[in-house]
């Protein structure tokens, strides 16, 4: 079976070889020869890195999760009157270096594609002079940093979930276990969730509001700090996780939960809903005036706006009079409805209630009397929705 896998394997290696050597020929003839091997070695790389941190932590973990010693085992069903038992410690313990490194295997290839975000990080220039007015970070981080952070964060919560599945096997199977599994896991797990909710402040950055794009003042005094306290009410839970593996109580694992849910109930949902329409609304314009200040002035920044030079215009006078007998044929021509304005109003005073619609106005010419005239035509239509 061993030898078969391993000519599979080469088989494989082979045919792959042959299509880096085509790939390689076909961008040197366009020059690009450093490129095509810069992205080859930097996918390797990334394959590389995640393989073995994921084999170790994989490893690691699902050693920590297994029971030291062996309990009543439990069946797992009956078969022609024969009980079908759990798998044993001995069967999970050999397991557990060949399903990490084959788990590593499929998670290293599955974030290789994510090269570029890395090369990006690595190859970043230094020397921002800019720094966002709400968390104090340059652009490079978010350019640069927080892509690479967002990356790990979901690698480290692919493997906090894979964790969590021979941690609740094992608890179901093996009573000397005692919810000590269960308890490394979610502890694990608690700690990922942890980690992105952290991260997830920054994307407070690019969120879209009525007024402006960005951070507003519910997102800056409330929302933001509440995902901080989120993140520690996450981290004490992890903690209290931790804490059942020695003193092992099901109210521990009920806590560990019910902490970080329930702040982020407070913190990240009443209270910016309480602050919003109590506090905010009554008077937006005074409260959120820093914040638009802020979005019109990164915007210019952004765009070089803050270079323009404003020119006064000087009107030329003239003592000529615009003659209107000679443009008539011109001035008669002039569209003065707009389209966008004659549909609204289409809709409202022709629609007869919700069963029509207009969902286009055309522009027309027609010859009358021997001149074009522009004519604006619309179909009233039955509406599909």
């Amino acid at each position: 079976m061993i030898k078969l896998v391993v000519f599979i394997v080469l088989v494989a290696a082979a045919f792959q070889s042959i299509s880096f050597y085509v790939e390689s020929l076909w961008f040197a003839s366009l020059g690009f020869e450093s490129v095509y091997w810069y992205q080859l070695k930097a996918k390797s790389t990334a394959f590389l890195a995640f393989f073995v941190a994921t084999s170790i932590i994989l490893w690691v973990m699902f050693r920590l999760v297994t029971p030291s010693s062996r309990g009543p085992r439990r069946t797992l069903m009956e078969f022609n009157g024969q009980p079908v038992y759990m798998p044993g410690l001995d069967t999970v313990r050999w397991l557990a270096r060949p399903v990490a490194l084959l788990l590593a295997a499929f998670l290293g290839l599955g974030f290789s594609s994510q090269w570029m975000t890395f090369a990006l990080y690595f190859n970043r220039a230094g020397g921002d002079s800019f720094s966002d007015p709400i968390f104090g970070k340059p652009l490079s981080f978010y350019f640069f940093t927080l892509p690479v952070l967002d990356t790990i964060g979901g690698w480290v919560m692919a493997l906090a979930l894979i964790v969590m599945i021979p941690a609740m096997l094992l608890t179901i199977a093996d009573d000397s276990a005692r919810f000590r599994g269960i308890s490394i896991g979610i502890s694990f797990l608690l700690a990922a969730i942890a980690f992105q909710t952290y991260l997830s402040r920054y994307a407070l950055l690019f969120e879209n509001h009525g007024l402006f794009s960005g951070v507003n003042y519910v997102a800056d005094k409330i929302i933001a700090p509440g995902l901080v306290m989120t993140s520690v009410a996450l981290l004490l839970g992890s903690g209290l996780a931790l804490f059942n593996v020695a003193v092992p109580r099901i109210r521990h694992l009920v806590i560990a939960f019910a902490i970080p849910a329930l702040t982020y109930a407070i913190a990240g949902i009443a209270l910016p809903a309480y602050i919003t329409t109590f506090i905010v609304r009554p008077n937006e314009l005074v409260r959120e005036t820093p914040y638009i200040k802020n979005n019109i002035h990164f915007t210019r920044d952004a765009y070089d706006l803050n270079k323009v030079e404003e020119i006064p215009f000087e009107p030329r006078l003239s003592t000529a009079v615009f003659d209107q007998n000679k443009h008539s044929s011109t001035i008669e021509n002039v569209r003065l409805w707009d389209w966008r304005a004659l549909q609204d109003t289409l809709r409202q005073i022709q629609e007869i209630r919700t069963y029509y619609d207009f969902p286009d106005v055309d522009v027309d010419r027609y010859t009358l009397d021997g001149n074009p005239v522009e004519m604006m035509i619309a179909a009233r239509e039955l509406s599909l929705n």
